[in-house]
């Protein structure tokens, strides 16, 4: 029998606060989106009105702040 141990942190992430509060429906702009528990090894996903919106290059990606672009929602 297998007599080790697997550990899963599967605690989902807190979103706190998110910035700007608002977009133009065309997309473009950067969301900052700050809170706790984003995985810095795994992908971390941000839908946007049901559409995944991409990292920001050249923003910071880390295990409190994701950076995205906000995808067109027309």
């Amino acid at each position: 029998g297998n007599r080790g141990f697997i550990y899963l942190n599967e605690t989902p992430p807190v979103i706190g606060t998110t910035s700007p509060g608002g977009s133009w429906i065309f997309g473009g702009a950067v969301l900052t989106v700050t809170g706790q528990g984003f995985s810095e090894q795994k992908a971390v996903t941000v839908t946007i009105g049901g559409v995944e919106a991409q990292p920001a290059p050249g923003f910071p990606q880390t295990s409190t702040e994701r950076n995205v672009i906000v995808p067109p929602l027309v």
